[in-house]
């Protein structure tokens, strides 16, 4: 018997003699289907009245990929080192370069003196209460200060007029532009390298001549950044830095 979704939105479903475990959502749709997200995790949906059996055939025939892709997406997700909350020692990534954390104590005496974020060389100190969200503020607002800097000099070499920056918390979009030209770019993209960074910022800024992925856009993207297909396939194989705090 397949498990359902739990009422906390867990479960623990029996492998049923697959390699892998997976969580099954039972809503009303006519189809299967399988999900593998950014960090391996597998979720299947499938019509209420489904039967087990048809699941477990929908599964078989799909195992081959689920491992695949389930496999490829926790070695990234390793590799990178996820985080989901700023830890003493742990270690992230800034602009493709490992920044280490080193969380300050501020009830050892040193007061107001060590209620700041600074990041010096290749490690960010900050006060340990609120660890994360100060660190997420602090990202945001460096983000910020880049990517404004960054949008402006490809702006004007592209010739391109936009109404304003903003960085935001996003985890599905590295970057937008809004229908009036109001960029927007989550400041997990500051996680990547530069060069691919600038990739993103020259994509949107190319949507304020097309707003559309039509061949005329893309000859805009290339005429910038004539090796946008492996900046963009970058993205695609560390979209789990979408995940990283």
């Amino acid at each position: 018997m397949i498990c359902e979704k739990s009422g906390d939105g867990r479960d623990d479903c029996p492998k049923n003699g697959f390699p892998f475990e997976y969580e099954l959502i039972r809503t009303r749709r006519r189809t299967i289907s399988v999900c593998v997200d950014r960090l391996g995790k597998v979720t299947v949906r499938a019509p209420a009245l489904c039967a087990d059996e048809r699941i477990f055939a929908f599964l078989t025939e799909k195992r081959a990929w689920i491992e695949r892709r389930s496999a490829r997406a926790k070695e990234a997700a390793k590799q990178g080192g996820i985080l989901k909350e700023a830890e003493d020692g742990a270690m992230f990534l800034w602009l493709g370069e490992r920044v280490k954390i080193s969380l300050l104590d501020c009830e050892n005496g040193a007061g107001a003196a060590r209620k700041f974020t600074k990041k010096i060389g290749d490690t960010l100190y900050l006060p340990s209460e609120n660890a994360t969200k100060r660190l997420t503020d602090f990202l945001k607002k460096q983000a910020k200060i880049y990517l404004e800097k960054l949008t402006k000099e490809c702006a004007e070499e592209m010739g391109a007029k936009y109404k304003s920056i903003s960085v935001n918390s996003a985890r599905s979009r590295w970057g937008s532009c809004s229908y009036d030209n109001k960029l927007h770019f989550s400041f997990r993209l500051m996680y990547a390298p530069p060069e691919v960074v600038r990739y993103v910022a020259i994509h949107e800024l190319a949507h304020t001549f097309e707003k559309n992925h039509s061949a005329r856009f893309w000859a805009i993207v290339a005429r910038y950044e004539p090796d946008f297909r492996q900046k963009r396939a970058f993205l695609k194989q560390n979209a789990y830095y979408m995940d990283i705090f």
